[in-house]
């Protein structure tokens, strides 16, 4: 396993580089005692104030956003409680959160942030 350490380490850096340009384009980070969230960009509704049917595909596209920045926050934590095994406890890099067997390799190329074997990737 710690042979492919190194290639998961770079397979998460890469998706969470690309998820955070995505994220960056529909939404915003706010800061808050608790850390940082996100939000979708704030709809200007003034600027297509003349056409109905504009106003309503802003606030659909909204709407839509708001679900994909939630998608795409999850994510991210996920690859960041991978990433942070990998830096801080190697050892457990790689190992289901239930049962403690370790995951199988082809789960992990699939998703090098899954935290379940297959038989508990469900749960």
């Amino acid at each position: 396993m710690s042979q492919n350490i190194a290639a998961y380490k770079t397979v998460l850096d890469e998706e969470r580089a690309a998820l955070m340009h995505e994220l960056h384009e529909i939404g915003v980070p706010i800061q808050s005692e608790t850390g940082t969230r996100w939000e979708p960009k704030v709809v200007d509704v003034d600027a297509v104030r003349s056409d109905a049917s504009d106003v309503a595909d802003r606030l659909e596209s909204f709407s839509g956003n708001t679900a994909l920045v939630r998608r795409l926050t999850k994510r991210i934590n996920e690859i960041d409680m991978a990433l942070e095994k990998i830096q801080h406890n190697e050892d457990e890099f790689g190992k289901c959160r239930i049962c403690g067997k370790e995951i199988e390799q082809d789960r992990l190329q699939a998703n090098p942030a899954a935290t379940t074997c297959k038989t508990h990737m469900n749960q």
